[in-house]
Parts: C-alpha cells; sequence; structure tokens
C-alpha cells in the first residue's frame, strides 16, 4: 500500500490527440530525462518503451544490464516486473468472467476450494482491489524466502490458515497473496496452470514473446542481475529470492517493450472487451472506504489519494485519469503508466531495488514531453 501513497507527482498535461510518432526533439528530451534520473540515484540499467496508439514507437535500454561482467542492457533485457504481474493476472481473470467461468461477486472457494472460509465471504471483486483482507508478507523472511513452489497451490500453506486483517470490503490493503488466489482462481476455472494460461491467453494474443515466469533455475536469455544500495549508497548485489509461490502477484520476467505492447492490448479489444478494459481502468473501491484506510496516515498537502481498479491504481495527483501500477521486489523496480484518453502508454523497468518514487517522476517527466506538458 505504502507505495501507491509515497509515488505520485504533480505535472500540467495536455489532453489533446498525439501524433504517432515521436519528434526528434522529444526523443532528445526523453533520453536526457532518462539519464538525468540514472545518475540521479545510481540506477545500473533501465529500459523504456512508449507506446502510441497502437505502436511501441520508443523502445532503448541504458547502462549495465550485468555489472560484474560489463554487459549492457539491451530492448531484449528482462527484468523482474514484481507486482506488475498483477495487472496481467486482473487481465486473466476478467477474461474468464467474460466467459461467464469466473463471477466477480463469487466467493473465492468456488475456484480455490483449498481456501478456507473466514467467517464472511471474501469474494472475486474484493481481491481485484485489494479490499478483501488477505494479508500481504508477514516479515523480510517471508518477503525473501527461497521455496520453491512446484505447483501453485502449494503456496497457500504460506498464508491460507491465518486471519484476515479486516472485514473483506472495508479497507484496502495491498496484497500480493490476495493475487496468488486469483491465479489458483485461474487455474480452477480454466483447467490449466496459471503459466500456461497466462502464455496462451495473455501474452501470445498481446505479443509478448519475453514474458515468462521468473524461474531462478532457467537459462533466460539477456536476464538482467538485480541490485541494491548498501547505506552508503554502494551498488551491492541483491539479496536471494525465489518467486514461484507468488507468481501470479509478483513473480516474472519481461522486457520494457512486452510491457508497453501489453498497454496497447489491454485497451485495444485483444485480450478484453473495451467495455471490460474500461472497468478495469475505472475506480471500483468507495470513497468511504479509501477514506477509512488513510485514517491516520500522514500525507503531503495537496495529496489526492488513487483510486483502485481491477489491478490498477487509478489517477495520481499529476493526472486524475492515469492508470498505472509499480512493481518493486529483490533486484527490480517497473512502473507501467498509461493515459487512456490520448492512448499513451509508458513502461519502465530496472536492475535496481527500491526506486518507486524515481520511476514514478521519470514516467510523469516522460508524459509530460511526450503529451507537451510543462515539463
Amino acid at each position: 500500500m505504502r507505495s501507491f501513497l509515497t509515488v505520485l507527482v504533480a505535472t500540467s498535461l495536455a489532453t489533446s490527440p498525439l501524433p504517432a510518432q515521436l519528434s526528434p526533439t522529444q526523443v532528445q528530451r526523453v533520453e536526457q530525462a532518462i539519464r538525468a534520473a540514472m545518475s540521479r540515484v545510481r540506477i545500473p540499467a533501465l529500459s523504456v518503451a512508449i507506446s502510441l496508439g497502437d505502436s511501441v514507437t520508443f523502445d532503448r535500454a541504458f547502462g549495465m544490464s550485468d555489472v560484474e561482467n560489463f554487459v549492457p542492457a539491451k530492448p531484449s533485457t528482462v527484468y523482474r516486473i514484481a507486482s506488475n504481474a498483477k495487472p496481467l493476472t486482473a487481465t486473466a481473470v476478467m477474461q474468464l468472467v467474460e466467459r461467464g467461468r469466473i463471477s466477480l461477486d463469487a466467493p473465492i472457494q468456488r475456484y480455490v476450494p483449498g481456501y478456507p472460509h473466514k467467517g464472511q465471504p471474501v469474494t472475486v471483486r474484493q481481491l481485484l482491489t485489494h479490499t478483501s483482507g488477505v494479508r500481504h508478507h508477514r516479515d523480510d523472511a517471508e518477503y525473501h524466502t527461497t521455496r520453491e513452489c512446484a505447483a501453485l497451490k502449494e503456496a497457500l500453506e504460506m498464508f491460507a490458515a491465518d486471519s484476515l486483517l479486516h472485514a473483506p470490503g472495508a479497507k484496502v490493503t495491498y496484497s500480493t497473496y490476495g493475487y496468488v488466489l486469483l491465479g489458483l482462481a485461474v487455474e480452477g476455472a480454466s483447467g490449466k496452470s496459471y503459466a500456461d494460461y497466462l502464455r496462451d491467453r495473455v501474452l501470445r494474443p498481446a505479443g509478448m514473446t519475453q514474458t515468462q515466469p521468473d524461474r531462478v533455475t532457467d537459462i533466460v536469455p539477456n536476464r538482467a542481475g538485480g541490485y541494491g544500495l548498501t547505506e552508503s549508497g554502494a551498488l551491492r548485489n541483491a539479496k536471494l529470492v525465489n518467486t514461484s509461490c507468488r507468481m501470479p502477484g509478483g513473480g516474472l520476467l519481461s522486457s520494457a517493450g512486452d510491457m508497453a505492447r501489453f498497454l496497447i492490448a489491454e485497451r485495444n479489444g485483444t485480450l478484453v472487451r473495451r467495455e471490460t478494459a474500461a472497468m478495469m481502468q475505472s475506480n471500483q473501491v468507495k470513497p468511504e472506504t479509501i477514506q477509512r484506510t488513510l485514517q491516520g496516515v500522514a500525507l503531503p498537502p495537496g495529496y489526492v489519494p488513487p483510486g483502485f481498479g481491477f489491478g490498477w491504481a487509478i489517477g495520481s495527483n499529476a493526472r486524475r485519469d492515469a492508470v498505472w501500477h509499480g512493481g518493486n521486489q529483490q533486484g527490480a523496480t517497473s512502473v507501467i503508466y498509461y493515459l487512456p484518453q490520448q492512448r499513451l502508454g509508458i513502461a519502465i523497468l530496472t536492475n535496481l531495488e527500491e526506486q518507486g518514487n524515481a520511476l514514478v517522476e521519470l514516467a510523469e517527466t516522460i508524459a509530460g514531453i511526450v503529451a507537451g506538458g510543462a515539463r
């Protein structure tokens, strides 16, 4: 939840239709902004892809994918996308909703019978909007787990017995395990493994040829090394983690170009109906629920809280019609950002963890350059 509350930057953006390509001046300004952001927070490698309409018009990589072996980043470099797996999972769920295989207001046990009843129904809709009360990672030990889940259902052992954090629907509490349940619902409703369903019904139709499960034992061409910073600001290798038990909520690899293609396919009818995409990317949480969530939280002056759709954060101080999602994980940070009115998408992936503020600010800066805003 903290990532949604701390990375919103105010910028004034235009709403007129955009040309199909960036001008040379815009390309130069975008690259300058990227290099400035990398220098400011010591990012080793950063990939950016920009989509306009139905085309990826900018797809470039900067810096070093592997610092120890002096491997430059390139457009085909793949990074952990962390929680940016969640919009992909939400899309898979909504495909099954469209087919009548999943009901948004059904209890999750209809599709995941191995998840115990909690006294009050936990629905698919609540899981999609992070209002279910299902917990997130309990502590650092769990966050840094090296446990292997050969099948996704094994992940239930990590959280299924735990009580809900609050009554379903009462608050927004960000939950990767909530999205693990949604991934299991995809399995229960489709008869396929989550990874197979995602590949066949989301990745291939969207043209996402480089997106795949983050299996630590696989040989993955162009996989970026992962890094963090010491307390003194020196670069270090990221801690080890196995993300197989959280795949639907944060266990995928992708490239910036693939994520930009996802932003296109999400809105143009390739993956879900256009009206379904519009519903997913509009606020689905009652204002009073968000207000209860923010009680006692110190907020910056002028802060406007985002809404929450199905797999998306809705709006920011910069742009109320923006939809976006962030991801942070060992050795990686990512942001995907979309302006539906202008069909402008921005995907930013890096191999340095804990850089959500910097990446959202960079996305807003790039949006300002492309859309003709103040920056």
